[in-house]
């Protein structure tokens, strides 16, 4: 007996879980879009409401006989079973049905799921009718679909109740559900040719597509053929509300009335059980969207959404720190805070007495004002901030979107550096290039500074011209320079973009990538040889170093023409060079710890030569000749007038200095000693550290005799000597 229930719950439970997909759908969820019943018989149907995984539908020709409820079929002519496949079906999706008249054509088929076919079925040329329906089997219908009359003769489909508009017993009726086409007494073929992206949900279509002027049709004297193929394009709808019914997630279409929204959807976002998420792999537009939701719309790292029309309701957007390093930040949503709160939720690091690890920029100090225990800041919109979280994992922020159709606005400060931090205030990419040829409060310079925690000791800016066309992402904070009069800096909303699009020029544009190491930290700037380049400054092209980027490790150039002193990060020359560039380098590092200098270059003529000249020890090196580099040691935080870079249009001829591995050293105070020079007659000259000549003599050298010298303060000095094989200049140390 035991064995008996137990085959009856199992039958039951098979029953109730694998069925309700087969028998979910209601009249009206498809349409019957176009149908040739020449050839070997196709047809079409559109989904008007969201087709699980696996459902399946029958299509039939046959009859009703308006007995029962639902109407029975009579029973005369074949079936088609369509399976509608793993995934569900989004709503507007448009399925093809091939060569339906014999499973053996090879073409035989739907352009979603799979299909099989029983009895007679056809789609006779001579008046017909198809049905679409769900059921426990073929022959026995528990929900009519949709039905399609080809022809004048309503008997096709059976009988119609005494208003000649509903088929007996279906719920279908001619206003809605049931598509008549008898424009001719027998048409060979008729396709849907009216609208497919008006209406505001995708039952509003159901009208449109049963009034038969929005068909084109093919009389019997035509050929149903010349309507193929079937347009497949999707049926959109303006409006959609999330009802949360499956699960969270943004790209589940049963989670929508009308399906996914696409870039022209106004969409509600409803107070379910399941707050909506939009995940990561999704760059989503959309038109309006009102969120009624109180927990709000999820938007997770990554993800991406633009609202062109108007937005209402809490959104949160998630930012991954993927270390417990120093970020810039700005926030794509409005009326952020932050407080103790704000930091308890995001694990913000500690630091000093009561700072926490949130900054805001002072641009007249060029400094920052570090959060407060127990305080409380609001977070002004477009204006970056730096965080530290104390591991890494997400920082939260929770608003409302920024979708003012003037944009964002932010007042540039002129005091200090005139360096102000910004940020993108949209849940979208935005594209440097349009704000920095634009923004008439930054056109003194139009660069940007970003931060790169993988350059310096913990950390280092990296700035950017318009050629590099940067796509900032959602949140990213930067810096740039106000104009010496300030100004205000304007956020296109218009400025907002899907994807982060190539960018062809820089790939193809001449770069010399200067890296300088010291240990494991390293740091570089970058010259390009640009068509408008030039020796002097180019505004958008050329970028001076980071005003606080004097601490740490850098490498950096001067221009060769109109130095004003200023150190560049990024710098543009001519393309076309015909005579030697030198160019002037600059370094701040550690004293007294080995340097070594490298060079990586891309889209370099082989008809251009680098050297890299270091003055102070008379030396010139090829370092693209067999990935070369150059060591130094200085005892100076900051290195000038030393090493240079040198651009020329053929090889340059380094001749060996004979002099080079002469040694000069001071064993008491008073007396030098030169070692590698014997029996020879050398001219000394000594200069103190402004260049003033402090001592001169001319002597017969014997390699092993002190030089007396005056006594001279304490201090470096550089000495010169010239004999007959050449001359030499080196710095020493006096004491």
């Amino acid at each position: 007996m035991k064995k008996q229930y137990l085959f009856t719950i199992v039958c039951f439970l098979t029953l109730l879980f694998h069925t309700p997909y087969s028998l979910s759908q209601s009249a009206g969820d498809l349409a019957f879009v176009g149908f040739n019943t020449d050839g070997d018989r196709d047809f079409a149907l559109v989904v008007l409401k969201a087709l699980p995984a696996n459902s399946t539908i029958y299509i039939t020709d046959d009859e009703t006989n308006g007995v029962g409820t639902p109407s029975a079929l009579v029973g005369s002519e074949g079936t088609l079973t369509w399976n509608t496949g793993g995934s569900s079906i989004a709503p507007g999706t448009v399925v093809i049905f091939t060569d339906t008249d014999n499973s053996s054509n090879p073409n035989f088929g739907a352009s979603i799921g799979t299909l099989s076919r029983s009895g007679a079925f056809t789609i006779s040329g001579s008046k017909d009718g198809l049905i679409a329906f769900v059921g426990s089997d073929e022959n026995t219908p528990t929900t009519f679909i949709a039905a399609l009359q080809i022809g004048n003769d309503s008997s096709v489909l059976g009988p119609f109740d005494g208003n000649g508009t509903t088929l007996s017993n279906t719920g279908l009726d001619t206003q809605s559900t049931i598509v008549v086409i008898d424009t001719a007494a027998s048409p060979d073929g008729g396709i849907y040719s009216g609208s497919r992206t008006s209406e505001s949900s995708f039952s509003d279509y159901r009208s449109l597509i049963s009034d038969d002027s929005n068909w084109t049709t093919v009389g019997s004297s035509g050929d149903g053929e010349s309507l193929l193929p079937f347009s497949s394009n999707s049926f959109t709808s303006i409006s959609t509300t999330w009802l949360g019914g499956t699960n969270t997630s943004w790209s589940e279409t049963t989670n929508w009335s009308d399906g996914v929204p696409h870039n022209t959807s106004n969409v509600t976002i409803s107070d379910t059980n399941n707050a909506p998420i939009l995940e990561s792999s999704l760059a989503i537009r959309l038109n309006n969207l009102i969120i009624n939701e109180p927990d709000g719309l999820n938007i997770e790292n990554g993800a991406i959404l633009i609202v062109d029309g108007t937005s209402s309701g809490k959104m949160n957007y998630n930012h991954t720190l993927s270390t417990d390093s120093w970020y810039l930040m700005s926030s794509p949503v409005n009326g952020v805070s932050f407080n103790d709160n704000f930091v308890s939720v995001n694990d913000i690091a500690s630091g000093q007495q009561d700072n926490r690890g949130i900054g805001i920029y002072n641009s007249a100090n060029n400094s920052w004002d570090y959060l407060q225990a127990g305080g409380n800041v609001s977070l002004n919109d477009g204006v970056g901030f730096s965080v530290k979280r104390n591991t890494a994992g997400n920082l939260s922020l929770s608003g409302t979107i920024h979708h003012d159709n003037d944009g964002v606005n932010v007042t540039l400060s002129n005091e200090g550096s005139r360096f102000n931090l910004l940020g993108n205030p949209y849940t979208s990419y935005i594209n440097s290039v349009t704000f920095l040829q634009n923004e008439i409060a930054i056109s003194e310079t139009k660069t940007l500074w970003v931060w790169n925690p993988a350059l310096g000791l913990n950390g280092s800016y990296e700035v950017k011209g318009v050629e590099d066309n940067l796509y900032l992402d959602p949140g990213q904070g930067f810096f740039v320079k106000a104009n010496s009069a300030g100004g205000t800096f304007n956020f296109s909303k218009s400025n907002q973009n899907l994807t982060k699009a190539a960018s062809k020029t820089s790939k193809q544009q001449t770069e010399i990538k200067l890296w300088i190491e010291q240990g494991d930290i390293k740091n570089y700037c970058l010259i390009r040889l640009h068509e408008s380049g030039t020796q002097g400054f180019d505004i958008g092209r050329d970028g001076e170093l980071f005003s606080s980027s004097n601490a740490g490790l850098n490498i950096f150039s001067k221009l060769p023409i109109n130095d004003v002193g200023k150190p560049y990060q990024l710098q543009s020359l001519p393309r076309r060079i015909e005579d030697e560039l030198v160019i002037p380098l600059g370094i701040n590092a550690d004293p007294n710890k080995e340097l070594r200098i490298k060079i990586e270059s891309r889209n370099l003529s082989k008809d251009l030569k680098l050297y890299v000249e270091d003055r102070l020890k008379n030396r010139i090196v090829a370092i693209t000749e067999n990935n070369r580099e150059l060591k130094i040691l200085d005892e100076n935080k900051t290195i000038s007038n030393r090493i240079y870079l040198h651009i020329r249009p053929k090889a340059l001829h380094i001749e060996t200095n004979p002099l080079q591995d002469l040694v000069v050293y001071q064993k008491n105070p008073g007396e030098l000693y030169i070692k590698g020079i014997t029996n020879e007659k050398v001219s000394i000259k000594l200069y103190n550290a402004i260049g003033q000549l402090v001592f001169k003599n001319s002597l017969f050298s014997k390699g092993n005799s002190p030089i007396n010298i005056p006594k001279l303060p304490i201090g470096i000095y550089i000495i010169n000597l010239q004999t007959n094989r050449g001359n030499l200049s080196k710095k020493i140390i006096l004491k």
